[in-house]
């Protein structure tokens, strides 16, 4: 998953909430469009609520240990937990969750980076 809005860290609370609600909406349309792409038809509901795992790991992740070496540590925590998530909310095989989170992690990243190369 990429963050490129996350390479300054916000300091306010107004801004890190904003930078939570669309970071959860960010990976809720690339979670649902990822498990629509392995499991067909699938609630857009479920692929918000799974947007909001990493959504928040990331957010907070880098409020708490910044912009340098935890990053990885943030990445790693949110794909493992966007894997948990998925597992559990379409009630999937591991398998299957391990496919959706790697589409999920793809298209994350290619969006990502089409937008920042758009509005950067």
């Amino acid at each position: 998953m990429i963050f490129p809005a996350l390479s300054v860290v916000p300091d306010t609370v107004p801004a890190v909430l904003g930078t939570l609600l669309i970071a959860t909406v960010f990976y809720g349309i690339t979670a649902h469009l990822a498990a629509r792409y392995v499991l067909g038809d699938v609630r857009i509901e479920h692929g918000l609520m799974v947007g909001a795992v990493p959504a928040s790991i990331i957010v907070v992740g880098i409020q708490l240990l910044g912009t340098g070496a935890g990053i990885a540590i943030v990445v790693l925590a949110a794909i493992v937990a966007d894997f948990l998530a998925i597992e559990r909310l379409y009630d999937t095989e591991r398998r299957f969750a391990a496919m959706i989170t790697v589409v999920h992690f793809a298209i994350s990243v290619l969006l990502g980076s089409v937008l920042a190369s758009v509005f950067v």
